[in-house]
C-alpha cells in the first residue's frame, strides 16, 4: 500500500519538468558557473509558483509582510 501524497507527487513531477525545461532553454544547470543571477531568479520564480508560493517573495499565501522569519530561540 502506497502512502505517498498524490498532490506532493504531482508537485515533484512539475518541479522536475520545470527544471528540465529551464536547463534545456539555458544550456546550463543551476550550480554551473555560467548560471547568471537573472537565469537563477527565473528558475526560482517558476519553482516557487509550482510550490504554491508567491513567485517574487517565496512566501506562502496569506503570510503577513514581515512574518516570514522564525523568531530566535
Amino acid at each position: 500500500m502506497s502512502t505517498e501524497d498524490p498532490e506532493r507527487s504531482e508537485m515533484s513531477r512539475r518541479l522536475s519538468a520545470w527544471h528540465f525545461e529551464w536547463v534545456e532553454r539555458h544550456g546550463f544547470d543551476l550550480d554551473d558557473d555560467e548560471a547568471t543571477p537573472e537565469a537563477i531568479a527565473e528558475y526560482e520564480r517558476g519553482a516557487r509558483e509550482i510550490m504554491g508560493r508567491d513567485p517574487e517573495t517565496g512566501l506562502r499565501p496569506g503570510t503577513p509582510p514581515g512574518r516570514y522569519r522564525r523568531p530566535p530561540r
